[in-house]
């Protein structure tokens, strides 16, 4: 089972530790100047008014999902990640569900996300909750949720 609740700064080298992995396993390598944000999670999201939330079990973080706000109706979801062997149980799905629910609290309408076109998975889930895809390039497929 796991717990899903806010981001707190004591879960900062864990969270950025998960993320990082997940990225080197699925490119790779890591672009570490496409992740700047990772290097204090408290000050690119909950001092910025965004949401963060962490998923965990007994043995620590097994999940992660942001949610910027970009203006007064819109939010997009971002790092949503989840370890390997937590695929498939819909912790993702239940991450995603909280983002959506805590943004529509904060009168959030719209909800986008962009995902790099080779992740699969991530893309199905997106699609399964109800985004459509609005745009596609070489590199991302971007979708929203109305």
């Amino acid at each position: 089972m796991f717990t899903i609740r806010p981001f707190r700064q004591e879960d900062q080298q864990e969270a950025r530790r998960l993320i990082l992995k997940g990225l080197g396993e699925h490119f790779g390598y890591i672009n570490m100047s496409l992740n700047p944000d990772l290097n204090s999670i408290w000050d690119s999201y909950v001092m910025q008014g965004h949401l963060f939330y962490v998923a965990e079990t007994e043995t620590g973080l097994v999940g992660t999902g942001g949610l910027v706000v970009r203006n007064y109706d819109l939010g997009e979801v971002v790092r949503l990640f989840v370890v390997p062997e937590m695929c498939r149980v819909g912790l993702a799905r239940a991450l995603l569900d909280r983002l959506i629910e805590e943004g529509q609290a904060r009168q959030i309408e719209r909800f986008t996300v962009e995902t790099n076109t080779n992740w699969h998975d991530a893309i199905q889930l997106y699609q399964h909750c109800g985004f459509r895809e609005v745009d596609r390039d070489e590199l991302s497929v971007y979708l929203s949720l109305n």
